[in-house]
């Protein structure tokens, strides 16, 4: 089964393949996963970091564009406010 990943904010999607994905670049699964690739002992790995806003069993490539706007709006409002509240707790 080929895995695709999907650059961030693309409308149409903008799929990568994983060789051309550099080291600390995030990217999304085709379960709308949010990863970035890493590199342990000279061996690549995708490390999660967010999870999906998508329904289960929905996939990346069957959202219309409509679905494909509300999906990164959606999964960058969820970064922001995850990232606000890191920061928050800090102070």
């Amino acid at each position: 089964m080929e895995v695709f990943y999907y650059k961030p904010n693309s409308i149409p999607l903008e799929a990568v393949e994983l060789n051309e994905i550099p080291n600390g670049v995030e990217v999304y699964s085709e379960l709308g996963i949010c990863m970035r690739k890493i590199s342990v002992n000279g061996e690549s790995y995708m490390e999660e970091i967010e999870d999906s806003v998508l329904i289960e069993g929905e996939l990346m490539r069957d959202l219309t564009l409509k679905q494909l706007q509300l999906f990164w709006s959606l999964s960058n409002n969820r970064k922001k406010i995850e990232y606000e509240d890191k920061g928050a707790s800090k102070g």
